[in-house]
């Protein structure tokens, strides 16, 4: 069973909120002796934009949740913030990545008769300036 909510609201002009989620419920069963239990994965984001004329703020939040096994699961949140200023033909970019510095994300997949677990190692937090100017 999968879940797919999307919200984008934009209560004004300056600011606009996106969420969107997606929520997984499933298991597999074949025969009376395959069966794996159902697992629940959850991944939510939710990005806010916000303008204040020549400056535009960006954060953006992740949420997984993921079953491990039927008795272990993870929960893993990751934020990105980026800081934008134009001025003329000047555009100056401040970004930060993995603000909480996770090192490594964990989840479980079924195919049809097994069930398998995957770790991703992470690149740390990283700061990144950027100035561009326009011809």
């Amino acid at each position: 069973m999968q879940y797919e909510p999307k919200i984008i609201w934009t209560p004004s002009r300056l600011l606009e909120i996106d969420y969107q989620s997606t929520i997984y419920y499933g298991g597999s069963r074949i025969g009376s002796e395959t069966n794996l239990s159902p697992l629940l994965n959850i991944v939510q984001k939710l990005g806010i934009i916000y303008n204040l004329s020549a400056v535009d703020i960006r954060l953006f939040l992740n949420h997984y949740h993921n079953d491990i096994n039927r008795d272990k699961s993870v929960d893993t949140f990751f934020a990105d913030i980026s800081l934008c200023w134009k001025t003329g033909k000047w555009q100056l970019t401040a970004d930060a990545t993995n603000l909480f510095n996770k090192k490594e994300y964990r989840y479980t997949q079924y195919s049809t008769t097994e069930s398998y677990t995957s770790w991703i190692t992470l690149r740390p937090r990283e700061f990144l300036v950027k100035v561009r100017y326009t011809f």
